[in-house]
């Protein structure tokens, strides 16, 4: 669709008295209404579907240069068919430069390809694959998610596997309750599966690599029960508490790499479409009051602080130690949550400043305690360490102030 060019000059009348400096506000608004215009050419390649009688209302984000699909309850009741199986409806939400998906694309399939020789390499040569995971690539993700959580949400390749599971199924809309209990089992995966570092991943390179593979079938298996990536990527991941946590306030603003046809798959809280307001979306109105403490993700983002203490002050070891690990991050993080129940119930702080402060503090423990244990692991001298405790602080100081700020 064309729209007639905007003109860049104007017939100037006497710049004096009354019209003094008319014509430069003029052209200043020409320019402000020029850069609020729909672009003069777009290509739209996919539809909205609507029921009889259905509405929907479509509006043009300047400053982002996206397209927004509004609705109401209402319109939300018109836009999905009643029937489980029925088509969604999708809207062009975002426009990006043919090269910009070509990189996300590529960066995908290298992070898909890496998973390959990942899970080979944890087979092949178990320790130092083993090393390279969790002392290289693990420690960048917490880093990447305060930067924006969509720089890892648009290469994970769990994801991609996702996204594969609804080409071999017939996946309808992800309901409420199902999102609800998908949710808590993430919190849940993340519980079970991060204390079994200790005695389990940490040491054993076949026995991750089953583990990867069976989650990423479980992936697949809910994109081919749940539409997009709502049943995995936005519900059962238990990496997803954490990108809620850590991308309250991203650093950067960057377009999501995923999904640019967007179908509201989501019933609330996608970090994918808002990532600054997907926790507070996922903790809907207790976050006003004190009893987002009792939300499963406000009692996650409570009790992490402690969960990581105790984590780093355990030492890895057999099998005959997981009822020890377990019993210390569980009840690190029940500590945690108790000693920020008491905090704020006693001083009745504002739940967006608590959430920003649990956050960064949990980050901010993270690389206190990693720093010294990556350089042992990858035989750096003590002053690397050091360094990485330095710079992940000092990155984790700046997220909060930068979104204390914001949220003024």
């Amino acid at each position: 669709m064309e729209a007639p060019a905007a003109r860049d000059s104007i017939v100037a009348g006497p710049d004096s008295g009354l019209f003094a400096g008319r014509a430069e506000r003029e052209l200043a608004e020409r320019a402000r209404r020029r850069q609020a215009a729909i672009p003069p050419r777009l290509e739209l390649d996919t539809t909205v579907t609507l029921r009889p009688r259905g509405v929907a209302l479509i509006t043009w984000d300047a400053e982002r240069k996206v397209f927004e699909l509004r609705t109401t309850r209402h319109w939300q009741a018109s836009l999905y068919p009643s029937s489980p199986g029925g088509p969604l409806p999708s809207i062009q939400v975002i426009l990006r430069p043919p090269h910009v998906d070509a990189l996300w694309g590529a960066a995908r399939w290298c992070a898909f390809v890496a998973t390959g020789l990942l899970l080979a390499w944890l087979v092949a040569s178990p320790s130092d694959a083993l090393t390279a995971l969790w002392y290289v690539v693990v420690p960048l993700l917490p880093a990447s998610f305060f930067l924006s959580p969509l720089l890892w949400r648009g290469v994970c390749p769990l994801a991609t596997f996702n996204e594969l599971g609804n080409r071999v199924g017939t996946p309808r809309p992800l309901s409420p309750r199902a999102a609800a209990v998908l949710g808590t089992g993430g919190l849940v995966l993340f519980y079970l599966m991060v204390p079994a570092r200790r005695f389990l991943f940490n040491a054993d390179g076949p026995v991750l690599a089953i583990t990867i593979v069976a989650v990423a079938a479980i992936a697949v298996g809910l994109g081919a029960l749940f539409v997009v990536r709502s049943g995995f990527c936005n519900a059962l991941c238990p990496v997803l508490p954490v990108e809620l946590a850590y991308g309250q306030a991203p650093l950067i603003r960057l377009q999501r790499g995923r999904c640019s046809t967007c179908t509201l798959c989501t019933p609330r809280g996608c970090i994918d479409l808002a990532p600054g307001k997907a926790l507070a979306q996922v903790l809907g109105s207790s976050r006003r009051t004190d009893t987002w403490l009792r939300t499963p993700n406000g009692a996650f983002l409570a009790a992490l602080p402690g969960f990581i203490v105790g984590y780093f002050l355990l030492t890895d070891g057999g099998l005959d130690s997981a009822a020890r690990v377990y019993a210390t991050t569980l009840g690190a993080a029940l500590a945690s949550y108790a000693i920020v129940a008491v905090i704020v119930l006693a001083f009745s702080i504002s739940a967006r400043a608590v959430h920003l402060a649990l956050a960064a503090l949990a980050g901010g423990l993270y690389y206190w305690y990693s720093g010294p244990t990556i350089a042992k692991e990858l035989g750096l001298q003590a002053a690397v360490g050091t360094g990485i405790r330095v710079v992940g602080i000092a990155l984790v100081l700046y997220w909060i102030v930068s979104g204390l700020r914001v949220r003024r």
